[in-house]
């Protein structure tokens, strides 16, 4: 059948219909964000369309790479299904007032209504983070549809309880997330982004600005009003760094409130402030000691440690300085650590935990894990998945241990 491919000995989708066989037909967020929930040996069966495929590869060529390396792996059963030079499920260009990602969403459901009809013996579930994707996919094309979250918890939560914990909490960034039009799923608020529920018992206030839509992002750099760079932090603090700017050189970034959320390898846009608040390096090592003192006391020793700079700048040596008004690409990736250890850890619970990188130029990662009092003996890999404006540290999800 054209659906699993016209060659019968290259068949990757399972022909099993037993009670709990299923086959997964995933969105573009779920693609990008979710791909260490993909690479667990628990998951096959996946539908990967071309229309996926082609998105994951404009924003993200490293997860295509990830996604290419699934389809080909021996064992595993990802399955990519031409969507849109089938008769079938060709869905069109975009509708009136229909943005591009409403139209691929809509493809994508597509696809899922497509394999209902063609294996009525088979469920068939679209897995999306996106509330009003999955509402569509009920609601217009009668078919089932889950976020990760759910999916873990009810469809495979016998045979691999592992999953809940490299499930990444995707949580929303401010407006440029309801730019895109991406709802939080409320399953993820619950089980996995505790911030909301912490803010509410502290009566904290919100720590970081909210980043410029993309479109107005956009209009600053052309207009010349912003710039944009590549981030560098300090050696030994990830809260100080500069922005290396083409043509311009380095903008110095020296406040955890000026990085507003930026990382090493981030590429961002820059607002440059007025001389009169430029500063010189060794201030700028001032300032961010006082804000790591007032708000990570317990890790002050640590920070302090951490922190120290080259005391030879002349305080009068002024540079440009600047803030983080938008990431425009963040340069993430996998990174390798330990757990900071915590009393009343135990396994079998969701808990939060706080993971420390190898890498000191990077800040401490929050974590959702059911695997606490193991993992806390481990080195581990941890993928970071966002970071609110109301968190100190972003957020992020266990991936791997290494020993």
């Amino acid at each position: 059948p054209e659906f699993r491919g016209t060659d019968a000995s290259q068949w990757k989708l399972s022909t099993d219909v037993s009670e709990h066989a299923h086959y997964l037909v995933v969105d573009t967020n779920v693609a990008l964000h979710q791909l260490t929930l993909l690479e667990h040996e628990a998951v096959n069966d996946v539908v990967l369309c071309s229309t996926v495929l082609q998105e994951v590869r404009k924003n993200n060529s490293a997860a295509y790479e990830r996604l290419r390396a699934l389809t080909n792996a021996p064992g595993r059963r990802f399955f990519v299904f031409s969507n849109e030079h089938h008769s079938k499920t060709y869905v069109g260009q975009c509708k009136l007032g229909e943005s591009s990602n409403d139209r691929n969403d809509r493809a994508i459901r597509r696809v899922a209504q497509f394999y209902k009809e063609v294996v009525p013996q088979m469920r068939i579930i679209l897995l999306s983070d996106d509330v009003q994707n999955r509402k569509r996919a009920v609601e217009d094309e009668q078919v089932e549809a889950m976020s990760c979250i759910q999916y873990v918890k009810s469809v495979r939560k016998d045979d691999a309880p592992g999953l809940l914990d490299v499930v990444a909490g995707v949580v929303s960034e401010g407006p440029e997330r309801r730019e895109h039009g991406e709802t939080l799923d409320p399953a993820l608020e619950n089980e996995r982004d505790m911030t909301l529920r912490e803010r509410k018992k502290a009566k904290r206030t919100q720590i970081f600005a909210d980043h410029l839509s993309e479109s107005d992002a956009k209009v600053g750099l052309k207009s010349g009003h912003l710039l944009q760079g590549v981030v560098k932090t300090s050696r030994y603090n990830a809260y100080e760094g500069v922005a290396l700017v083409e043509r311009v050189g380095e903008i110095l970034l020296p406040t955890r409130a000026l990085m507003n959320r930026a990382t090493d390898g981030d590429s961002v846009a820059i607002r440059l402030l007025p001389k009169a608040e430029w500063v010189a390096g060794s201030k700028a090592a001032g300032r961010i000691q006082t804000e790591l003192e007032e708000d990570e006391a317990k890790d002050q020793s640590q920070e302090q440690a951490s922190s120290a700079v080259d005391q030879s700048v002349a305080v009068e040596d002024k540079k440009p300085t600047g803030e983080v008004v938008r990431i425009i690409r963040r340069g993430w990736r996998q990174y390798c650590g330990s757990l900071e250890v915590r009393k009343g850890a135990k396994d079998g619970l969701t808990q939060l935990a706080l993971f420390v990188p190898v890498e000191r130029n990077l800040p401490k990662v929050r974590i959702a894990t059911r695997q606490l009092a193991t993992l806390l003996q481990q080195r581990i890999v941890v993928a970071i998945d966002s970071w609110d404006v109301w968190s100190s540290y972003p957020s992020g999800h266990y991936v791997k241990s290494i020993g």
